[in-house]
């Protein structure tokens, strides 16, 4: 009786890449047009609106994350135990007034210098993600809603939900009783300096490259399927999604998506995240979480002081339960009880 050889073993994902690339290949020949259009948007986009926004605070964030041994205070001798070590405040300040990487920039350097530990990175990851001021009040607030306020708004909004996702992650967190940080010798002042402006550069050319090839994909899709659909256009990009809030009048509903930060973005941190081996899933469930508290925050906002009349309607009279802010609250809703649902269980006696 013969014996069957084994079958060899097939390599699904080698052969679903290869697809993927084959099919990559043949959308970028076809749509080639298309594709170089929506580069050249990204490009404006870059130049007018992420560049100017976001590379001076890089530059600080790397100087204050180069110099971080001369802002730290001086540690009483009977504070043995805290939650946090000192020099995550930075990180912490950073992420609020620098844009969506910079906080997540100090904290994987602090990682490599191992003056935090992975879980302490963990927790920081989920409310060290914010959009910056200048992006929130000039972009978004007065030049796409045509009101300053909404732009306050917008950072009131994101700012409250962010230190409430960072008292949620942090209420948990063993104290620490030591510091393990490598000591590094400072280097010369014009040494770091000249090393922030090189390294915020390649930050920023790399964000404005990411924000180009979206709109190249964007604008290659469109052209095989006609307009793609908002509620996917608004989580694409963040600077896409808030010109469509714009055009709609939906002011929590670019709060939520200023908060989520877009899958662009995702993808220019996911070196970061893979830097400290903090998991997307993580890091993509607090975002839900930013984003479904940034939406109800401005609501309320609005509701308790209504913005003046502008150029761009504002949603002011309560929920627009039209069908795209329905999918998307109970998109967000759903992930929420799926995620804390095992939770309450668990702490159901019997």
């Amino acid at each position: 009786m013969k014996k069957h050889s084994p079958k060899a073993h097939i390599d699904v994902k080698k052969y679903f890449i290869a697809c993927a690339m084959l099919c990559a290949a043949v959308f970028l020949l076809a749509k080639a047009q298309s594709i170089g259009e929506g580069i050249r948007a990204g490009i404006k986009i870059a130049l007018e609106q992420v560049i100017p926004s976001l590379y001076p605070f890089m530059i600080l964030t790397i100087l204050l994350g180069n110099l971080q041994p001369l802002f730290l205070l001086p540690q009483r001798k009977d504070r043995h135990r805290r939650v946090l070590p000192p020099g995550c405040l930075p990180a912490i300040l950073m992420s609020m007034i620098g844009g969506y990487p910079a906080g997540l920039k100090l904290i994987s350097d602090m990682r490599e210098r191992n003056q935090i530990t992975p879980e302490h990175a963990e927790i920081l990851s989920a409310f060290c993600f914010n959009s910056g001021p200048a992006f929130l009040l000039s972009v978004v607030g007065k030049n796409m809603f045509g009101a300053t306020r909404a732009g306050i708004f917008l950072l009131a909004a994101t700012s409250l939900s962010s230190i409430f996702c960072a008292f949620a992650t942090m209420k948990n967190l063993k104290p620490q009783t030591e510091n393990k940080s490598e000591q590094t010798a400072a280097a010369p002042l014009g040494n770091i300096l000249v090393s922030a402006v090189s390294s915020a550069a390649h930050a920023v050319c790399s964000a404005a490259l990411w924000i180009c090839l979206f709109q190249g994909v964007i604008f290659g899709l469109e052209d095989i399927f006609g307009a793609l659909p908002e509620q996917i256009r608004i989580f694409m990009e963040v600077t896409d999604g808030c010109s469509i809030c714009a055009q709609r009048g939906n002011l929590p509903l670019a709060a939520a998506a200023c908060a989520f930060g877009g899958f662009c973005v995702h993808c220019q941190i996911l070196p970061f995240l893979q830097k400290c081996k903090i998991k997307y899933r993580y890091f993509f469930k607090y975002r839900l979480y930013h984003s479904l508290l940034s939406y109800f925050v401005c609501w309320l906002l609005i509701k308790i002081v209504p913005i003046a009349a502008s150029a761009q309607p504002i949603a002011t009279s309560g929920f627009r339960f039209d069908g795209f802010s329905v999918c998307i609250l109970l998109l967000l809703s759903a992930a929420l009880i799926w995620d804390t649902a095992p939770n309450i269980q668990k702490s159901i006696p019997g």
